[in-house]
């Protein structure tokens, strides 16, 4: 897995570089693919690629996959901006040499009003995404290595379009016995071929992302995390932390901001995140909030 990561890590700088040398901003597809799927990791602030909990993270950062303590399924489930409903689903089976998982997530609206050139109704229409990830994680000591394989697919109406992207991360452990542990993470997401619809051809948000967790007084975990979207030229950064209040209940918030000329309008300046959290025994439940101002809200709901 670590030369394959070196690979691919080279393949996005050049990919950079060659945007870079463009000049300009592009537009990219499938931008359903920089969402934080679950509910925890809406709430750290988007901070999902080392602070986050579970399968929720993995599209984040896959070499998350390798901390499941036993075999887990988890699903998420929640609104999203313009009428958008978001789903996921991953199961994660753990296995002595590497851990494995597999998981769905799609994004669809269905209240579309279409109308012809003259402005006349033409009937309602739907849109909708999806990707289908097949990940591989493994613990090498205080190294986790990830990776993930996915499958693409974007619909509007009657036209569609489909792509296969490649994500790769690793985690870096602290010291657990020092005074405050920490955890660094890096990630490089959604490196593919453009998806072409009709005859226009668009990246994918080609995202690399770095973080940093640590945990203090054993009851409170704090993470920042940065990202930089190479294709659309934006740059993100947030914060977030976790209050673990007893063995079953936990609260977190976050705080996070995107730069850039792709950046959305119309949303508030920072984007402030919360959200709570049950567990008990091998449950878990948590729900993740995010108000976007003239936009709407964001909710997720994870199990």
């Amino acid at each position: 897995l670590l030369p394959l990561m070196m690979m691919l890590a080279m393949l996005s700088c050049g990919f950079a570089g060659q945007q870079l040398a463009c000049g300009a901003a592009r537009t990219s597809s499938a931008t359903f693919l920089k969402l934080p799927v679950s509910a925890d990791a809406l709430a750290l602030g988007g901070n999902a690629v080392v602070h986050g909990n579970g399968l929720g993270a993995v599209t984040a950062n896959p070499a998350v996959l390798g901390f499941i303590k036993q075999h887990e399924f988890q699903t998420s489930y929640g609104s999203h901006l313009e009428g958008y409903k978001l789903f996921n689903a991953a199961y994660g089976h753990r296995n002595a040499f590497m851990n494995a998982g597999l998981s769905i997530t799609r994004l669809a609206a269905d209240n579309f009003e279409g109308r012809d050139a003259q402005g006349a109704p033409t009937g309602g229409f739907g849109a909708s995404d999806m990707a289908l990830s097949l990940s591989a994680a493994k613990i090498f000591e205080s190294l986790a290595l990830g990776m993930s394989v996915k499958y693409i697919a974007s619909a509007i109406e009657n036209e569609s379009a489909s792509g296969v992207a490649v994500d790769a991360g690793l985690v870096f452990l602290g010291d657990k016995y020092a005074a405050y542990p920490c955890k660094l993470g890096l990630s490089i997401r959604n490196l593919g071929a453009p998806m072409k619809y009709i005859n226009k051809s668009d990246p994918l948000p080609l995202t690399v992302s770095a973080a940093l967790a640590t945990t203090i007084a054993g009851f409170v975990d704090a993470g920042v995390n940065v990202s930089n979207n190479l294709t659309e030229k934006t740059f993100e950064f947030g914060v977030g932390m976790g209050f673990n209040l007893g063995n079953s209940l936990s609260l977190s918030g976050g705080l996070s901001r995107e730069l850039g000329a792709a950046a959305v309008s119309g949303s508030m300046p920072f984007k402030l995140t919360s959200g709570i959290g049950f567990k008990v025994s091998n449950f878990m439940l948590n729900y993740g909030f995010a108000p976007m101002g003239e936009l709407g809200n964001i909710q997720r709901m994870s199990v």
